[in-house]
């Protein structure tokens, strides 16, 4: 009934407008998904990093507490047992003393805040979303993608993205079956890549800046909308991609840039990987974190 009340209300994703208008027949109510932003130069192959894993988000939030936490007593131990030298990236600001703890186990690091996230997607193989409660949309998954970086993910995070399980991320909610998924990634280069493209050109195509912003205008000035008719998201994908071929092919290659700023700092004050992230062991700082184990 709220809907009615205003000329036009815009939501995230399908699955909100479902739950505000479950029969579909409201002209005022509009789809405009939250963009992404691209790196500004490609970030090294998904296949060509070490078995890291990575999962991102904000520690105080609880969805991805319980995640993360799910995950790390579940799924992790079979991952470790199947690929030995495996390691957990566990990014993100607030983490409480029990996500801090996890860090004691063997391959964990946990960052707490950083200054640049993309940073520690592009030392990634691997990015996990096993939130087991999601709602909106997934911000930290499209980041993931417009990396290059494949995702595993739960069905109910999967849900809240107009996505294609198996070709843009790989979906599982049960542990064996999470920590299968991740395997074969860790695995096999070829499946690693492809996923890692797919995604990328489906957050490039659907969940840019500018098409988000023109969907905007074309809502609060509906008399300026071109004449043609209005694109699907599948040919603004196609089209997308499209022109970054184009793009790439007309200018050299730039190298991904992986230094964002100040080292990597790390909540227990040990490196994952220094060589993951191209680091020398001098560029290692410590911090504050021992005392809150």
């Amino acid at each position: 009934a709220c809907i009615e009340e205003f000329d036009a209300t815009a939501v995230i994703s399908e699955r909100e407008r479902r739950t505000l208008d479950p029969t579909g027949n409201s002209p005022r109510l509009h789809v405009i998904a939250n963009g992404v932003d691209l790196p500004y130069a490609l970030p090294p192959q998904a296949s060509r990093q070490g078995p890291v894993v990575s999962f991102v988000g904000e520690m105080s939030y609880r969805p991805n507490r319980d995640g993360i936490s799910w995950f790390m007593h579940t799924a992790w131990p079979h991952i470790r047992a199947r690929v030995r030298d495996a390691q957990l990236m566990i990014v993100g600001r607030n983490p409480p003393a029990d996500i801090v703890r996890l860090a004691k186990l063997p391959g964990v690091t946990v960052t707490g805040e950083v200054p640049e996230v993309r940073r520690y997607l592009a030392s990634s193989r691997v990015v996990i979303a096993p939130l087991r409660i999601a709602r909106g949309m997934p911000n930290k998954v499209l980041e993931a993608m417009a990396m290059q970086r494949p995702v595993v993910a739960t069905s109910s995070v999967a849900s809240c993205l107009d996505v294609e399980p198996g070709r843009h991320v790989l979906i599982a909610d049960e542990p064996l079956a999470f920590a299968s998924q991740v395997v074969r990634l860790l695995e096999s280069e070829g499946l690693c890549d492809r996923v890692a493209e797919s995604g990328y050109r489906h957050a490039a195509g659907r969940h840019s800046w500018s098409d988000t912003m023109r969907q905007y205008e074309r809502l609060l000035f509906p008399s300026q909308r071109p004449a043609q008719g209005k694109s699907s998201k599948s040919d603004r994908e196609a089209q997308f991609v499209r022109n970054q071929n184009t793009s790439v092919a007309s200018r050299p290659a730039t190298p991904f840039r992986s230094d964002f700023g100040r080292p990597i700092q790390t909540l227990t004050g040990k490196p994952y990987s220094a060589a993951a992230a191209g680091f020398a062991s001098g560029d290692w700082t410590s911090s504050r974190a021992q005392k809150l184990l």
